[in-house]
C-alpha cells in the first residue's frame, strides 16, 4: 500500500528492481541526494532493499516475484497504469502485441499457461544479462502476457441462451 501512495517510492522500488545504483536512480530522476537517501531509507523498512553503505543497494525482492492477487500493486496496475499501457500501437522496433483466439481443452490451457511463465521468466534473466551494458542502451521495457477464458462481450451477448438440441428427422 505504501509503494502506491507514493509515486516517488514508487519509482525508486522499480528503479531498485531493475538494478539502477544511486548514481543512475539520480540520473534517472528529479530527486535530490537527501531526497533519494530518504526514499531509499524507506524501502530498506519496508525490506525491498537493503541499504548498504555509501549508497550501494541490493535488491531483496525475489527475480521471480508476483503482485498478490487483488493486492495493492495489481488494484493500482488496473486502475491507473493499464490503460497508459495499452495506449500504444506497439509497433516500433522491439515491440509486439500478439492477440490470439481459440477454444482449448482445460488441460491444453494449463500446459500453454506454464509456458507462458517461461516465456516471462526469460524475460527476467535477459533482464540479468543485460546489466553490465550503459543504462541508456538499456530502455524501460515491460512484457505483460495474459491469457484467460474469455470472449468478447459484443459476440457473447449475439450467443442463444441455450444451446438447440440436435432435431431427429
Amino acid at each position: 500500500k505504501e509503494l502506491v501512495s507514493d509515486m516517488r517510492l514508487l519509482a525508486v522500488a522499480v528503479a531498485c528492481i531493475h538494478h539502477l545504483d544511486f548514481e543512475q536512480i539520480l540520473e534517472s530522476y528529479e530527486f535530490g541526494e537527501a531526497e533519494l537517501v530518504g526514499l531509499l531509507a524507506r524501502l530498506d523498512r519496508l525490506k525491498l532493499i537493503e541499504l548498504k553503505p555509501n549508497n550501494l543497494i541490493r535488491p531483496l525482492v525475489s527475480r521471480a516475484f508476483t503482485w498478490l492477487p487483488q493486492g495493492p500493486i495489481q488494484t493500482f496496475f488496473y486502475a491507473q497504469a493499464q490503460a497508459d499501457f495499452f495506449r500504444s500501437r506497439f509497433d516500433a522496433p522491439g515491440e509486439a502485441l500478439v492477440f490470439a483466439s481459440g477454444r482449448l481443452s482445460r488441460a491444453q490451457a494449463s500446459r500453454l499457461a506454464e509456458r507462458l511463465k517461461r516465456v516471462v521468466q526469460e524475460f527476467r534473466e535477459t533482464h540479468l544479462e543485460d546489466l553490465h551494458l550503459p543504462l541508456e542502451s538499456r530502455p524501460p521495457m515491460s512484457v505483460l502476457v495474459a491469457m484467460r477464458e474469455w470472449e468478447f462481450g459484443a459476440l457473447r451477448a449475439l450467443q442463444r441462451r441455450s444451446p438447440l438440441k440436435a432435431r431427429r428427422g
